[in-house]
């Protein structure tokens, strides 16, 4: 059987990139993803599928698509790289500033008595 889910279809093509080209995916992809995805040579297709099937592990399809164009558009096409622009993503967006972390203002007192 064929399945039309975009998610099983993704998960078939991230092991057999090579059937990209006859996939309905590509068919329901916006033209200039589809064509970034034609051009890239059959490594970087294999990383950017995987990449995209791994992501729809945790997130929606939607935003990881969303992670994976903001990734081919900064040239990142590693998993890790693009799971971060995922998670910034559904967490407010790449513009929000980062969190402020902990304070190590103790440990800078600390240190300043060790020097003593």
């Amino acid at each position: 059987t064929v399945s039309t889910m975009p998610e099983t279809t993704l998960k078939h093509l991230a092991r057999h990139p090579r059937a990209w080209y006859n996939s309905l995916l590509r068919e329901t992809m916006e033209v200039d993803l589809r064509k970034i995805l034609d051009d890239l040579d059959s490594y970087n297709r294999r990383e950017v599928l995987q990449t995209f099937s791994k992501l729809t592990d945790d997130y929606d399809y939607d935003l990881a698509l969303e992670a994976v164009k903001e990734g081919l558009a900064r040239d990142y096409l590693d998993f890790d790289t693009v799971a971060v622009i995922a998670a910034r993503l559904r967490d407010g967006g790449l513009d929000m500033p980062p969190s402020k972390g902990p304070s190590l203002l103790e440990y800078d007192l600390m240190l300043e008595e060790v020097k003593k």
